[in-house]
């Protein structure tokens, strides 16, 4: 028979133990290694970049910064890519999310003593299941190497021959010193049992006889004297007795425990109803939280304009009417591309938006309860964000006036806290919310929402600003914004 090494199994745990600290360090060292790396090559991009943005800079051209952003942000090290003016104001801005982003270099952009503008690069973090997937061969090899060791503990460590049978001499030597005493134990308690029977049968004997009879006493008589053979008849009789008052003690103990027990059974149904009665209050209340979250049927995208010096009332009429169509004409061609994407099937336009001097308003309204129209209303409102500061950025090199906007996105419901909400805590170029848990729900995995820093009331505490967005709904925006600018 093949015996195990002593503790193999406690040894295989340590061993387990010691390969998962050894591939952390692994993984830990690599990483920090590649973010090294990465750091250099963002430094070098970096210089490469200003040196080439420099004239662009100069004169603000959007076209050639796009053009340059894009071919730096196709490394895989680069995340996202932010160009800014001297004012500190966005002029490009390409790549992932801030959701996905890691290290940041920043850096100003200058010809001579002139500051142009600063430009933001933002690296990837490590993936440390790419470090995994690099590094496989020699987590395998390790997890091989320990599997080996742990076998050869196995067979070496195991007892010999010499080692069991020394340990059986041991055993057998402790079973027969023991083996004495327990063969008098077992002496005593037949010699009791031997003389508990024997004055049983003699209890029953006597008790069957007159006492009064000749030939009994006769018997007596002649086995000697009648007060010995009395004293002997009372002592087994009060064994006897005793033992007759412990077994009616036992039986009554055990009577007492199963009356105990029945007891227990019949109390405890009483017991289980205020469960199963709490267990009904949590369904109940469960069901009704799920009837006050119902879906999001309407949704409403106020946009304001940030003009804090009211310059837009004193606005000539001759220059007012055509930047209000302008606007107008480039919101009702973003929502029809927005409403044209099979994302937010089932959402449909309730209204005509159309600009004035207090902004416009935009309501969608969802036909059935899985069109995502919370997430449908927030990209409308960061697709005219986009499209607005184009605007802005044209009118002002054309020394014209444009005002920047404010967004916010509430259901029908919360309308008039919202419009509070934009002129108290609206900022420009920004997309506040006011959306029920439904719509969060919705914006989930596609939209990084931000608290407001001190709210002062309910309405700013259940707020939020749309702080980043993901690679894939940032491509989607800027297709959208592509189509609607090269559209008639």
């Amino acid at each position: 028979m093949t015996y195990l090494a002593p503790r193999q199994g406690l040894f295989a745990i340590i061993l387990l133990i010691s390969f998962c600290i050894q591939s952390l360090l692994l993984i830990v060292s690599t990483e920090r290694q590649l973010d090294e790396v990465r750091v250099q090559t963002g430094e070098r991009m970096m210089s490469q970049l200003i040196d080439e943005a420099k004239l662009p800079l100069l004169s603000q051209d959007r076209v050639s910064l796009s053009v340059i952003a894009a071919r730096y942000t196709a490394d895989d090290n680069v995340a996202s890519l932010t160009i800014r003016n001297p004012d500190d104001a966005v002029l490009v801005q390409t790549g992932a999310a801030p959701l996905q982003a890691g290290e940041q270099i920043r850096q100003e952009a200058s010809n001579g003593d002139k500051v142009l503008g600063s430009i933001t690069l933002t690296l990837n973090s490590s993936n440390k299941g790419e470090i995994i997937a690099t590094q496989w061969p020699f987590l395998l090899g390790s997890f091989i190497l320990n599997l080996l060791v742990w076998l050869l503990y196995g067979y070496v460590a195991r007892p010999t021959k010499a080692q069991l049978a020394a340990l059986s001499r041991d055993i057998q030597a402790h079973f027969l010193a023991q083996q004495p005493r327990n063969q008098r134990l077992r002496r005593d308690e037949s010699s009791k049992e031997a003389q508990f029977d024997q004055a049983n049968a003699e209890q029953n004997a006597n008790s069957d006889k007159d006492t009064s009879d000749p030939a009994l006493m006769a018997a007596l008589l002649g086995h000697g004297s009648l007060a010995t053979q009395t004293e002997k008849m009372q002592g087994t009789t009060e064994s006897v007795d005793r033992h007759q008052a412990l077994n009616q003690y036992l039986q009554s103990q055990q009577k007492t425990e199963q009356n105990v027990s029945q007891d227990k059974q019949t109390s405890q149904p009483k017991s289980s109803s205020p469960v199963l009665d709490n267990e009904a209050f949590l369904s109940s209340k469960q069901k009704n939280d799920g009837e006050l979250n119902k879906g999001i049927e309407t949704v409403c995208i106020h946009i304001h304009y940030s003009d804090p010096y009211n310059l837009i009332s004193v606005l000539a009429p001759e220059k007012a009417v055509p930047y209000f169509t302008l606007c107008t004409q480039l919101l009702q061609q973003g929502i029809d591309e927005l409403l044209a994407q099979p994302l937010f099937y089932g959402i449909s336009l309730v209204n005509k938006p159309k600009f004035d001097a207090q902004g416009a308003v935009v309501v969608l309204k969802a036909s059935n309860s899985h069109a995502k129209i919370g997430l449908a209303a927030v990209v409308l409102g960061k697709l005219y964000v986009m499209l607005n500061q184009i605007i802005v950025a044209k009118h002002h090199e054309l020394k014209q006036f444009a005002a920047d906007v404010k967004v916010g996105v509430s259901d029908e419901s919360q309308e008039k806290p919202m419009l509070q909400l934009i002129e108290n805590v609206g900022q420009a170029n920004e997309v506040i919310t006011l959306l029920p848990t439904e719509g969060i729900k919705q914006l989930s995995g596609h939209i990084q929402l931000r608290n407001l820093s001190n709210p002062m009331t309910v309405y700013e505490r259940e707020s939020a600003f749309v702080e980043g967005i993901n690679e894939a709904m940032l491509q989607r925006l800027v297709g959208m914004r592509d189509a609607v600018l090269l559209s008639n």
